[in-house]
């Protein structure tokens, strides 16, 4: 299966998010244009195993928006045509493998891996420097037994390579500076999932 998106739009008065004094606003910028390709795939091989994955490229931007940065001094507006918008990766892709055993008397053994990455992208409409989201790939593993009745066991990695990055920063103008969040480490586990009365 193959699905292909292709996609164009121009925007009036879009809505763009502005953090004043640790409070989002919404201002209507006066243009922006969005424009982008999307394809997502499934494949199955042979009996047994599935491999799916999609990708894209996305482009967009401010063509017309002038807006004050709290996070400067002054009352200068500054034009922001050009700018990317927020959350918007150039280019991103996720790609996943899994295999399926069937054991007969003893259930099912699923096993999957997936690798997702995004491109840089901005989290201010003014593209600071300090508030960008630097590109990263993570990687997670999975191995799931179902015995076909009751039981289910679940044994995972998430964040295979234990990648550092951020998955959100908001700029704070009260102090001058900006706040992050970061993503989960390398994290594993297992789940067990018991159906009462199957």
């Amino acid at each position: 299966q193959l699905n292909v998106a292709a996609f164009y739009y121009d925007y009036d008065d879009y809505q763009a998010r502005l953090f004043v004094d640790q409070m989002a606003l919404v201002e209507n910028a006066a243009k922006a244009t969005v424009q982008g390709i999307e394809v997502e795939f499934l494949v199955n091989p042979f009996a047994g195993l599935e491999l799916d994955g999609s990708a894209a490229w996305l482009d967009g931007e401010f063509d017309e928006f002038v807006a004050d940065n709290p996070m400067t001094p002054g009352m200068e507006l500054v034009d922001l045509e050009g700018n990317k918008l927020l959350r918007s990766p150039e280019y991103s892709f996720n790609l996943g493998a899994q295999y399926y055993w069937e054991l007969g008397a003893r259930g099912s053994l699923v096993a999957r891996y997936e690798v997702a990455h995004k491109d840089d992208y901005e989290l201010t409409t003014f593209n600071d420097d300090f508030t960008r989201i630097d590109a990263y790939t993570v990687q997670n593993a999975r191995l799931s037994w179902d015995d076909g009745d009751a039981w289910e066991l679940h044994a995972f990695v998430e964040n295979l390579t234990d990648e550092d990055h951020l998955e959100s920063i908001i700029s704070t103008p009260l102090v001058g500076g900006a706040l992050g969040m970061w993503a989960l480490p390398r994290t594993w586990g297992v789940q067990v999932t018991y159906r009462a009365g199957a």
